[in-house]
């Protein structure tokens, strides 16, 4: 088994979840998923299985748990090309520096058909106009027009009024209703703009938040918009340069991951997109003067990464061979991941977005 081979894995699609343990019910009932903790030492890791409910428990008064507060964007459209052929269009980030957001990076299929048009309609009031692919030729460059010049409404607020949920392709087939837009966006988000969700972040209900404050957990937020980088497969990790994606950390969160490390507490990540986030902006050489503005990140993180921020977190159950599994990896030692999903397998956890979550604690000390 060459490295690469060794981050793929069996997964059924009886083991995907398609719908959240909490759909139909009540927000403060996210915390009904299972939670799988695996506490990794330098002699042993030890699992345990819990409730996501429970993670008051496994956190204390000194730590410091930060969230991603991106809000997921309806971004998928359906389209219809000419002669009845079907496609579909996913806005996946914005290079407007302006606030009218007209012009985006998008993927499609069938993407060389829609090359050949000038402008494809995406909705009732709201066309686009092609520009080309970009560099990388993977993506199309979209300008997005409305069709009604009168309309009142802002690019931003046509897409989300017009737009769908845009949940994973194996999810489903992709194919969302009114129940995604509750489910697949958390309940603290707040900053509009990302193409896919923050998934870990699902779990949370305001309820278990409150519980946490209570017992004086310092609960922050940092946003990363996310891209193409987070959900694209990988072929080749040698190789592999993740799409750029959008992100900004406050003075207020770097201040408290100072606090937090003088007085002995954990820096906890909520998700992958908050480890690459605190990673890419620890980072920067001259970062006082980078609070508080959105950067870009295409930081890839895989076995033999030194972490200087981040050594514990919550996070779902990857995909086989996707970033994210890499990330994990190199997180709790390859050995541990292998340890980790081998007992999530057997013990009928439900995988990937919809699915239930894991609190990998690792002791760096022992």
């Amino acid at each position: 088994m060459d490295s690469w081979d060794f981050f793929d894995y069996p997964l059924n699609e009886d083991q995907i979840a398609v719908r959240p343990l909490w759909h139909g019910q009540e927000p403060d009932k996210r915390g009904q998923s299972r939670l799988l903790h695996a506490k990794v030492q330098a002699n042993e890791t030890v699992i345990s299985d819990r409730k996501f409910s429970e993670i008051k428990d496994l956190l204390n008064p000194s730590d410091l748990l930060i969230l991603n507060n991106t809000k997921v964007l309806n971004a998928r459209f359906k389209i219809e090309l000419p002669g009845g052929k079907k496609g579909e269009v996913l806005l996946c980030t914005t290079n407007d520096s302006s606030t009218d957001f007209n012009s985006w990076i998008a993927l499609a299929k069938p993407l060389k058909s829609i090359l050949t048009y000038e402008t494809i309609k995406l909705s009732d009031s709201l066309d686009a106009k092609i520009l080309g692919r970009d560099e990388t030729e993977r993506f199309l460059k979209l300008e997005l027009i409305k069709t009604d010049p009168s309309d009142k409404r802002t690019i931003l607020e046509i897409v989300t009024e017009e737009g769908m949920t845009p949940i994973p392709p194996y999810i489903r087939k992709g194919m969302s209703d009114d129940s995604d837009e509750l489910d697949y966006q958390t309940v603290y988000a707040e900053h509009l703009g990302s193409a896919a969700a923050p998934t870990a972040g699902l779990h949370f209900s305001q309820e278990i938040l409150g519980e946490l404050h209570e017992k004086g957990v310092d609960v922050r937020f940092l946003t990363l918009h996310v891209g193409p980088a987070s959900f694209l497969p990988v072929h080749d990790p040698i190789n592999h340069q993740p799409f750029p994606e959008m992100y900004s950390v406050s003075a207020e969160l770097w201040k408290s991951i100072s606090e937090t490390r003088a007085r002995g507490g954990r820096v906890i990540a909520v998700g992958t997109t908050v480890i690459r986030s605190l990673e890419s902006f620890a980072r920067i050489s001259d970062y006082a003067s980078y609070f508080d503005r959105y950067l870009e990140t295409d930081l890839f993180i895989q076995p033999g990464f030194e972490f200087k921020v981040v050594s514990n977190c919550f996070t779902n159950f990857h995909q086989p061979k996707s970033t994210h599994l890499l990330l994990i990896a190199a997180l709790i030692g390859k050995i541990n991941l292998e340890k980790v999903y081998t007992h999530a397998l057997k013990s009928n956890y439900r995988f990937l977005s919809y699915g239930d979550s894991s609190f990998l604690e690792v002791d760096r000390k022992s």
